[in-house]
């Protein structure tokens, strides 16, 4: 009796010590905690070896039915696939409630419901056999439009950390690392803000905002640190990317601190109105920031890129890309080689660009390159400064090719020349920064500074 007594007295221990540590984290988490089921009320301990997958699907369809939060103590708790499909406030103590894989297609299937928050839980797959039927999340949320997540953790994960399709929320405060996807995946959004994460050693992309095919899709991501990012599965540019933009239209990405990713900080494909503003890029393996294939307007502004093979790519008008502003950017040390050629170009941009107010050191090969072949349409180079780039500004005359204006740039230690039109990646003309040399019928070139 007084062995039973004791353990009761002990387990009641935890569970105060787990709610006093919650309730402490704000004033509607301590709300919370007082009209709260306890999961191990309906069984759910943690610490136990084997899977309570039973318990813990109980303890949900309870705190569902009678609309309550539900709360789950710290400790680890192995699990097979949970569903939620109704409205709920899930919560654990931040760092200390694990949720282990123990098998199944994921560790947490939600959908059915518009409303649930998932609050200080520690999803783990333990690299458990592949997860998820077609989302290949840990968690995966299916048209949830008021998602919110926040102070959890998606770790080591064969797939994807998060998966969301068809969602709309918040993403905040949470870590998603070792994963062997990316840390997190947003398909065909309906606008998700994903703010203040850490996002860390996942082998092939850190975070994917989607959509299936072309249109809206107004997430926003901001202010989250990336870092270590991998291409396991290879590829030309689909994994390595800290942030990567595939069809989604009207999409902000702000104020990352961004590194060591094996391709580029951010790539956007096919994403029309996409701004990509104020973040800090380093160590980056190829394009640092890269907006590509068939976009329709773009704003690069205000970035800073430290070490890449390419600073920043505005690209593929042959396959419709064009439309973008690209200003205050300040570029340096752009002299990674790359697996193929093109690299240590500061800025390139080819179709209805313009480029004004960047700065640019260092680069191998030039800090300013318009048009690559007969690819060129309505660009603009003006007020731009470029230092120790053996070419200051380089821009396409190839047959076939439109028209580009280079204005009032100040060009200083070009050792090769301030600026040459080129056939593909040859000079095709002399230095039309010096007096005399015939210019190209399509560019036109006045008032830059040369020293």
């Amino acid at each position: 009796m007084d062995t039973t007594r004791r353990s009761f007295m002990a387990g009641s221990a935890g569970i105060g010590a787990s709610l006093a540590v919650l309730a402490s984290s704000g004033a509607e988490a301590k709300a919370a905690t007082r009209t709260a089921l306890i999961a191990s009320d309906f069984g759910a301990k943690p610490g136990r070896s084997k899977a309570q997958t039973d318990a813990l699907q109980k303890a949900i369809h309870a705190a569902i039915k009678q609309k309550r939060p539900l709360f789950l103590p710290g400790g680890t708790y192995f699990t097979n696939t949970l569903s939620i499909r109704g409205t709920l406030h899930l919560m654990g103590v931040p760092g200390q409630t694990q949720i282990v894989a123990a098998g199944g297609k994921s560790l947490l299937l939600v959908e059915d419901t518009k409303t649930v928050v998932l609050d200080g839980l520690t999803f783990n797959g333990n690299f458990a056999a592949p997860l998820g039927e077609t989302l290949g999340g840990l968690v995966e949320c299916r048209g949830t439009s008021a998602l919110r997540i926040e102070r959890c953790s998606f770790l080591r994960s064969r797939r994807s950390g998060l998966s969301l399709k068809g969602c709309g929320g918040t993403v905040t405060g949470s870590r998603f690392a070792e994963n062997r996807n990316a840390g997190l995946f947003s398909i065909d959004s309906t606008g998700m803000t994903i703010t203040g994460n850490l996002v860390e050693k996942c082998e092939n992309n850190g975070i994917l905002i989607w959509q299936s095919k072309k249109r809206r899709d107004g997430s926003i991501v901001a202010q989250n640190r990336i870092r270590s990012i991998d291409a396991k599965d290879g590829g030309s540019g689909q994994n390595g990317n800290g942030i990567n933009i595939y069809r989604a239209a009207h999409v902000t990405v702000s104020d990352n601190v961004i590194s060591a990713c094996k391709f580029s900080a951010v790539r956007c494909n096919s994403g029309d109105n996409v701004q990509i503003t104020g973040n800090n890029c380093s160590d980056l393996h190829e394009v640092a920031l890269y907006v590509e294939f068939a976009f329709q307007g773009a704003v690069v502004s205000n970035n800073i890129v430290d070490t890449a093979a390419i600073g920043i790519a505005i690209t593929n008008l042959n396959d419709g890309g064009r439309l973008a502003v690209c200003s205050g950017n300040l570029i340096r040390n752009i002299t990674r080689k790359r697996f193929n050629d093109g690299w240590g170009v500061g800025i390139g941009a080819d179709g209805d660009t313009a480029l004004a107010g960047n700065v640019v050191e260092n680069a191998a090969r030039s800090g300013i390159a318009l048009g690559w072949g007969q690819y060129l349409q309505n660009a603009v180079a003006t007020g731009n400064m470029i230092k120790d780039c053996p070419i200051g500004v380089e821009a396409t005359t190839t047959k076939g090719a439109g028209r580009a204006m280079i204005s009032n740039n100040m060009i200083s230690g070009a050792k090769k020349g301030a600026i040459f039109g080129m056939h593909w990646n040859k000079p095709a003309t002399g230095d039309l920064a010096k007096p005399g040399v015939p210019q190209p019928g399509n560019l036109t070139v006045s008032g830059n500074q040369v020293v």
